[in-house]
């Protein structure tokens, strides 16, 4: 029980501060977009904007697995394809 509720704790504590970081640094950064573009914003459809991020996160994902694949398959030992059998047998 103890451990659960330390658990709840720290992460209620990380959201708050990602949150809090959020939002102090949501004014500075808005300044600078607007100061760097022209604009606060593009005007994209938040619809579009979730289906690009979604994309890209699959893009990602599927990226890193098939990276993850083909360094595993370097470090794998292979068997020998005649198999087992072709051993010589110790007397």
């Amino acid at each position: 029980m103890i451990t659960s509720l330390v658990f709840e704790c720290g992460l209620a504590a990380t959201v708050l501060a990602a949150v809090g970081v959020a939002g102090y640094l949501n004014g500075p950064l808005r300044k600078q977009l607007l100061e760097l573009c022209g604009t606060s914003a593009a005007p994209v459809s938040p619809l579009i904007a979730i289906a690009q991020q979604l994309k890209w996160g699959f893009i990602g994902l599927v990226a890193s697995v098939l990276t993850m694949g083909w360094i595993l398959s370097r470090f794998i030992a292979r068997a020998s394809v005649a198999g087992p059998s072709s051993q010589p047998e110790k007397k």
